[in-house]
């Protein structure tokens, strides 16, 4: 615990010194990006497999360091290999706010949160010791993502981005037992970011 702690103030104190630099990165008009993801399911049997998914967005500008962003995931699996084996496949699409911790020439971390819908679909059964009766096997539910994200600049219009975080899922059944408490899974994506108008790296004329 006291090595996780120390680790995650050595992470924010770099992030910090980072943020001293000059200049400024941020979305000016409208982005949009994609890459290659990944989602582990955090429901009723405890952590799942990691699984690939893929995620595209668009985002825009809202005020000075905050953005607003349509999301969508898909061909996300909630699975797991045991004596519990499951498979959901998952694919949502959400609005979420992204908050700019700082913003500078060629790095800029962020935080997000959002509200959206999840499709999921149940394809294999966990053993029957393990199933609710009533559960159903597909619907659409409320899903509620949170995280955080770091984007790097390679040139004027393009960026490297990498962002995690959790969804809180309103349903307990995307594993086919319900508990008493809801599902969830966590998310992960690297990607690109393309701007559809060149950011101004000095915009106040400062030089800073």
């Amino acid at each position: 615990m006291l090595n996780y702690t120390r680790n995650n103030l050595i992470f924010l104190m770099i992030i910090f010194f980072i943020g001293l630099l000059p200049a400024q990165m941020k979305t000016e008009s409208v982005s949009v990006g994609l890459g290659p993801g990944v989602v582990a399911g955090d429901c009723d049997f405890g952590m799942d497999d990691p699984k690939v998914s893929g995620n595209v967005f668009i985002r825009h500008k809202i005020g000075a360091l905050v953005e607003g962003q349509l999301n969508a995931s898909f061909l996300g699996k909630l699975t797991r290999d045991d004596e519990q084996a499951y498979s959901t496949d998952i694919n949502s699409i959400d609005y979420r706010l992204l908050f700019r911790l700082y913003s500078r020439s060629w790095i800029s971390p962020y935080l997000y949160s959002g509200a959206g819908a999840l499709w999921y679909a149940v394809k294999e059964f966990p053993p029957v010791q393990y199933r609710s009766a009533g559960a159903d096997e597909e619907g659409w539910v409320a899903v509620i993502p949170a995280g955080g994200g770091l984007q790097l600049r390679l040139s004027e219009r393009v960026s490297l981005e990498f962002n995690g975080g959790y969804n809180f899922v309103f349903s307990d059944e995307l594993d086919m037992l319900e508990e008493n408490k809801n599902d969830g899974y966590f998310s992960g994506t690297a990607g690109m970011v393309f701007s559809l108008k060149a950011g101004n790296p000095d915009p106040d004329m400062d030089r800073l």
